[in-house]
């Protein structure tokens, strides 16, 4: 068997990286509309479509510069890495996100949970 010229991880870092920062952007969008601490299923909706469409379009692109093959602990191994990459910036977000941009947004996540729950 021949060895892959191409390799998985500078897919990893430019698609992880990629999802990362269109995660972030799209977090920053919440908080500016006062709606990062509510949890709506929308939002988990389109968090999920970011990040599906993301790892599809790294596999293609996998498969389209490795001469149309991919296998599938190659496509385990990137998706994997991207998630990891892309859930490790989000991460860090966050955590900016709780101690310096808003540090009652926990607080404000259980006062809206409780509304609901009241309704």
């Amino acid at each position: 068997m021949e060895e892959n010229k191409v390799s998985i991880r500078q897919y990893i870092l430019n698609y992880g990286s990629l999802y990362g920062i269109i995660s972030i952007v799209f977090s920053l969008m919440l908080f500016f509309l006062d709606m990062h601490y509510q949890n709506n299923p929308f939002q988990l909706v389109i968090s999920l479509i970011i990040w599906a469409t993301l790892i599809i379009i790294a596999f293609i692109a996998f498969k389209k510069d490795n001469e149309g093959f991919i296998n599938l602990s190659e496509c385990f191994k990137l998706g994997l890495g991207i998630s990891l990459l892309g859930g490790l910036i989000g991460f860090l977000y966050f955590i900016i996100l709780i101690n310096f941009l808003d540090p009652e947004v926990l607080e404000k996540g259980f006062k809206y949970q409780s509304e609901i729950m009241r309704m």
